[in-house]
């Protein structure tokens, strides 16, 4: 759906806080990071158009992790957002 969309921009979200990750997703830190930027990039490479992250529950993340809070931003910038 996403991808038929006629926006200029696509918006997705994911996970920033570690707690979130592990309990509500049930993946490793490592996996989410592999699933932002995947998800990402095919994104990118589908619409041709920007694709912006929404680094859900970022500050509650940064304040239990700050590195991994990060991480995932950068995720994000390496698949293209």
């Amino acid at each position: 759906m996403l991808v038929q969309a006629k926006a200029d921009v696509t918006c997705i979200f994911g996970k920033s806080w570690d707690l979130h990750v592990e309990q509500a997703l049930r993946i490793t830190a490592e996996r989410n990071l592999e699933m932002i930027e995947g998800s990402v990039a095919y994104l990118k490479e589908a619409t041709q158009k920007p694709v912006f992250y929404d680094a859900e529950h970022f500050f509650d993340g940064f304040k239990s992790d700050p590195g991994y809070a990060l991480a995932t931003l950068e995720s994000a910038m390496s698949g293209g957002a």
